[in-house]
């Protein structure tokens, strides 16, 4: 793609044209613009005039800042004609035009740049680059017309480079069908200086400017219209005028962009929904005020430079022009807040009634309640005499009510403090009367405690006496054990002394047996021996077992006598052992007569202790009978004096209840004055407070425009 390239003699542009895609570009600064082409038709057609050659290629030189005239070959005095064209069109501007003009010429010129294409420059020694070269070309040589032209050349252009090219192919064939054949074949050396052309082009063309404001695509439109306008009509553009007819119709355009930008941002404020808002009319304020501003950004953008007084002048038709749509709207709109806020008023006023109806008037209540109802409206309520609104609620629909509550809690503080005197009087007189019963209900404690007193000391009287008696019966149950036990003993050695006579006749008995069968024994060995002697002649066996029978004999009466004598020590031990238990049956009868003799003393003593309780519990019953009636006093004395501390207790509830419905009135009256105050300064405020202004946006510099870049194209 591109602009169309070929062989033929004919021109392949007619006037000027636009490539159809800007490239975007930023600045040094961080301005970011957009960088047009333009071809233009060369100015030495063979099939048009030189006047329109002439024309075309000035307005060209107009509208573009930066100009690439290319040619063939290197500079020769014919190409150097070409340009006078333009220099002599410049002349006729020049002399149209005043010295300010035609110092908006020179700013108005775009940068030059001279492109020598299909040529190999040889510079000569002091020529660095084709710029030297270019400026040698231009240098005064002599000749006055020649001279004039170069010296007009450099005066429309006088920011100017040269660059020179190589031929992109050898083939004369390939030359003729060049713009099919891709970039990659195109000589190396040519493909190198392309993109040194590309990257100074991209380098040094810069936004188009003038009177220091960057024109942008509409502008740039407006000059073209303007200017060829002009030139078909024969004349001669004249930049002051022509720049001023742009000024103005670019500004009418910025100011129908910002009425717009104006309207959009505005219009989500003025919805049906947006109008039942909470804050609705803060709302629409709020969003006039940013619409006002976005809508003033958007006209400083697109705004060309102008004077300050005008540019002034420009912005308050176009605030005019907001306001005249705002107006309208926010008187509707504060209408309808207005009925709003009354309604609101309305339904709270008849919530707030029934607090206010109520006696005693709970100040608490109503201060919460008022709060919440306040709290509620703000939120709700919107508009610049919601305020006022509800002042004039509190004013006549609390503040009046509150101060009736309040003259009629006075009075009823002045009941409360009649009747506190009141009770305060007979508090006085209850208080008399319960001094008199503590002193009788002193007196009777005095009475009890000398009672308790008495009966104490009685009680401990009987009680010596009763611990005397039990002493004694405690001694006299020791004496009949001491009896008993002697009695038993008694018994039991009686038992033991029969039991040993029995024993002892068993022993005699035994030990007459013994000695009779001793005697056998004896009588029997006594045989044994005479046998023994008459048997002398027997058998030695025979005499073996006659001597083991002797031996036998013996010794069982040796055991008989070991018996016998065992038997009588036993005897000798028994007759002892009778004697020790007769003594002792002797020593217990007389220990039976000495508790005989103590027990008849403490039995006596005993009946004398009887006597001594009986008259003692006498006497208890007694005290006791004068201590129940002491206690049935002081209970009678207790009684009285608890009804008179429930009848002072009682009084001083009354008193004390007297006294908070007394300081709750006060309170109550306090707090309805101090709302009062407070209705009646919010009152006088929103009286003296003026409405508030809406804040004028502030004024902000014009924004970037796009920039235009043109080239020329000569065959």
């Amino acid at each position: 793609g591109g602009f169309q390239v070929a062989s033929s003699h004919r021109p392949c542009t007619k006037g000027l044209w636009i490539w159809g895609q800007a490239i975007p570009r930023t600045l040094p600064s961080g301005l970011k613009y957009h960088l047009v082409l333009v071809d233009c038709e060369g100015i030495d057609a063979f099939d048009q005039t030189l006047d329109y050659s002439t024309q075309v290629f000035s307005l060209g030189v107009l509208l573009s800042s930066m100009l690439i005239y290319n040619q063939m070959g290197s500079i020769d005095e014919s190409s150097v004609d070409k340009l006078s064209c333009v220099c002599e069109f410049a002349k006729r501007i020049k002399s149209k035009a005043g010295a300010a003009d035609e110092q908006e010429l020179r700013a108005l010129s775009p940068s030059f740049l001279w492109l020598l294409r299909d040529t190999y420059l040889t510079l000569d020694s002091g020529m660095a680059t084709p710029k030297d070269y270019m400026e040698e070309v231009l240098r005064a040589g002599g000749d006055a017309g020649k001279d004039q032209t170069r010296a007009s050349i450099k005066d429309v252009f006088p920011s100017r480079d040269c660059f020179a090219m190589k031929r992109p192919l050898t083939e004369e064939s390939e030359l003729a069908a060049m713009d099919q054949i891709p970039l990659s074949r195109l000589r190396p050396d040519f493909q190198q200086g392309l993109e040194k052309l590309i990257s100074n082009v991209l380098s040094n063309a810069t936004p188009k400017q003038f009177r220091g404001s960057y024109i942008n695509g509409g502008a740039l439109a407006s000059f073209a219209q303007a200017f060829v306008r002009v030139i078909n009509e024969g004349g001669v553009p004249s930049l002051s005028s022509t720049w001023q007819a742009v000024i103005e119709a670019e500004n009418r355009q910025a100011m129908d962009a910002g009425l717009e930008v104006y309207n959009a941002h505005l219009a989500p404020a003025t919805t049906p929904a947006a109008a039942k808002a909470p804050g609705c009319v803060e709302a629409l304020e709020a969003a006039h005020l940013a619409a006002l501003e976005a809508g003033i950004l958007a006209y400083r953008q697109k705004a060309m430079g102008v004077a300050p007084q005008q540019a002034m002048e420009s912005e308050a038709k176009l605030r005019a022009a907001m306001e005249s749509r705002y107006q309208p709207l926010m008187v509707a709109r504060v209408a309808e807040a207005d009925m709003h806020a009354r309604e609101m008023l309305s339904v709270r006023a008849l919530r707030l009634a029934e607090l206010l109806g109520k006696e005693p008037l709970d100040a608490d209540a109503l201060h919460v309640q008022l709060g919440h109802m306040l709290v509620d409206y703000n939120a709700q309520a919107s508009g610049p005499n919601k305020y006022k609104l509800a002042v004039e609620f509190m004013v006549n629909d609390v503040a009046r009510p509150v101060a009736d509550a309040a003259a009629r809690a006075t009075q009823n503080a002045k009941d409360a403090s009649m009747r506190a005197d009141a009770t305060a009087k007979e508090l006085m007189e209850a208080n008399a009367k319960l001094t008199g019963l503590q002193h009788q209900i002193g007196t009777a404690q005095q009475d009890a405690t000398l009672v308790k007193q008495q009966l104490a000391a009685s009680q401990a009287d009987f009680a010596q006496a009763k611990e005397a008696a039990n002493q004694y019966q405690i001694a006299l149950a020791k004496a009949e054990a001491s009896k008993d036990q002697t009695a038993h003993e008694v018994t039991q050695m009686r038992a033991r002394v029969e039991q040993l006579q029995e024993q002892l006749s068993s022993a005699k008995a035994e030990a007459a047996a013994k000695a009779a069968e001793v005697v056998h024994k004896t009588q029997q060995l006594e045989a044994a021996t005479r046998a023994e002697k008459q048997a002398s002649a027997a058998v030695q066996a025979m005499q073996t077992s006659g001597q083991g029978r002797e031996e036998g004999l013996r010794n069982e009466v040796n055991r008989l006598n070991a018996e016998l004598h065992m038997s009588q020590s036993q005897l000798i031990g028994k007759g002892q052992e009778i004697a020790q238990l007769n003594q002792q049956l002797q020593d217990a009868m007389q220990s039976k007569q000495q508790v005989d003799v103590a027990l008849s003393q403490l039995q006596a003593e005993r009946s004398a202790l009887m006597e001594n309780l009986t008259q003692a519990q006498t006497e208890q019953g007694a005290l006791v009978g004068r201590l129940t009636q002491a206690q049935g006093e002081c209970e009678s004395l207790m009684g009285r004096l608890t009804q008179a501390q429930g009848e002072r207790e009682s009084l001083m509830g009354r008193l004390t209840q007297a006294q908070a419905e007394h300081a709750g009135l006060m309170g109550n009256i306090q707090d309805l004055q101090l709302q009062l105050q407070v209705a009646r300064d919010q009152a006088h405020q929103q009286q003296q407070q003026p409405p508030p202004l809406a804040p004028e946006a502030e004024m902000q510099d014009a924004g970037p425009s796009a920039e235009v870049g043109d080239a020329d194209r000569g065959q």
